[in-house]
């Protein structure tokens, strides 16, 4: 339980700044959902003004790595501004990866099998972790829908764990390593 406040707290102490990471996920989604989303996004400099303009910062992102599918990550949250829409993408993000440790956690006990504390901490406390919060990435939603898949195929609902597998590779290529 403590660790996941500390990430709740570190979540909203990163919420008061706007960083790359998330400015690019909210950009394309805007770009997207206005239809101004086309090849021009992988234009560093075109998808960088448009950041800037979009979220009034002065960060410098790019587009390049990302599928076009990537632009759905931040939907959801378009309509609101570029540091509201940060800290609900920063709680989700916190939300998404405690609960798939959870998940991931009940679903070894149910096997026969616990998770050392120990494990628990580092996996929960993990630097990369506090890095994704720190900067807005989306990879603990990555981790979220890898643990979903997991434990979905482990139950024997292959069908439904791989469309959680092919929704995560569709959103970020990143994730196959």
């Amino acid at each position: 339980f403590l660790p996941a406040m500390i990430l709740v707290v570190f979540g909203i102490y990163s919420a008061g700044s706007v960083t790359h990471g998330f400015v690019s996920y909210y950009t394309a989604s805007k770009l997207l959902l206005s239809g101004r989303l086309g090849p021009l996004a992988y234009d560093d400099e075109w998808f960088g003004a448009e950041v800037k303009a979009t979220t009034g910062s002065d960060v410098r992102e790019i587009f390049i790595p990302n599928p076009p599918t990537m632009s759905l990550m931040a939907a959801p949250l378009v309509p609101f501004d570029a540091r509201a829409a940060r800290a609900m993408w920063l709680a989700g993000s916190v939300g998404a990866f405690v609960a798939s440790v959870w998940a991931l956690a009940g679903w070894t006990s149910r096997r026969g099998r616990t998770l050392p504390v120990a494990v628990m901490l580092l996996v929960l406390l993990a630097p990369a972790v506090f890095t994704n919060l720190r900067i807005g990435q989306g990879y603990l939603f990555v981790f979220a829908l890898f643990a979903f898949a997991v434990i979905l195929i482990g139950q024997g609902r292959e069908w439904l764990g791989g469309a959680l597998l092919g929704a995560l590779l569709a959103l970020k290529t990143s994730g196959v390593a």
